[in-house]
């Protein structure tokens, strides 16, 4: 999964990662978020995720 890993679906893997203890895919998305942070964070998905678990984005 971690090789699927895009900005198009960089913050929904991300949550999924930590929803399941991935490591390798949180490491992954998290690499992609934050080289792409500033268009990210303008998604809908990134306010959601913000909304529901802070703790992910803090």
């Amino acid at each position: 999964m971690s090789s699927k890993v895009n900005s198009e679906n960089a913050i929904t893997s991300y949550a999924f990662a930590h929803q399941h203890k991935a490591k390798q895919l949180i490491e992954s998305a998290l690499s992609l978020f934050v080289d792409n942070i500033s268009v990210l964070t303008q998604r809908d998905e990134y306010k959601e995720l913000v909304e529901k678990d802070p703790r992910l984005v803090a």
